[in-house]
């Protein structure tokens, strides 16, 4: 498989892999400025292919303590575009893709889902009403997500 990494976002805003068939070394992806603590990455479905040796084709979702969001395609980096509902500075503590959707958890308990077009931000935080003590600290997509 082409696909057998690991990735890590580092304190000093780093984001860095291993390739789990040579696991001796790591490889730098980049650098942000403003650190992230959280990373997920994606092959970007438009790509007409795939190379383990190249970071060209993948999307980096970065989140950081400040509750910011950026979305990276090769040397193109924007920051993810909220809706209103999101105001949170508080900071993110999880992401994931499953095209079409993006999701993240928040340090306050909030949980949004953004989709691919970044147009449309859902907040599904009133599903968790009965579990306010508790703050998400990780979700993850099925299959049947894209139902939504």
């Amino acid at each position: 498989m082409n696909n057998e990494k690991i990735y890590f976002a580092f304190s000093n805003g780093e984001i860095k892999y291993i390739d789990i068939n040579d696991a001796t070394k790591m490889i730098d992806i980049r650098t942000y400025e403003d650190a992230p603590i959280c990373v997920a990455i994606d092959v970007n479905p438009s790509a007409s292919s795939y190379s383990s040796d190249s970071n060209e084709d993948e999307i980096i979702i970065t989140g950081n303590s400040k509750g910011k969001m950026k979305c990276s395609i090769g040397e193109s980096t924007q920051m993810l575009k909220y809706n209103d509902s999101i105001s949170s500075t508080s900071q993110i503590l999880y992401i994931d893709i499953d095209p079409p959707y993006i999701v993240s958890t928040f340090e306050d308990g909030k949980i949004f889902i953004i989709d691919k077009y970044l147009s449309q931000t859902t907040e599904i935080t009133p599903a968790l009403i009965d579990l306010k003590k508790f703050t998400p600290v990780m979700a993850k997509f099925d299959k049947l997500t894209h139902a939504i």
